[in-house]
């Protein structure tokens, strides 16, 4: 049996329900990042996300 859907690639958005807390977790666990690199890994997502956090909720305007 085929099926007749078709879909737009290009238009289907690509997103992955996991939180961001989960994400940092599971890479520092995993052996993607050099042990030594760890600590720098979290405190470089710990100023992302303040950054991101920043930027959401006090946008700057250009005039």
């Amino acid at each position: 049996m085929t099926s007749k859907t078709r879909y737009q690639t290009d238009v289907l958005e690509r997103f992955i329900p996991v939180s961001l807390d989960r994400l940092i977790s599971d890479l520092l666990s995993s052996k993607t990042i050099a042990t030594g690199q760890n600590q720098a890994f979290q405190q470089f997502c710990n100023s992302y996300t303040k950054l991101f956090h920043a930027q959401a909720y006090y946008p700057v305007t250009m005039s």
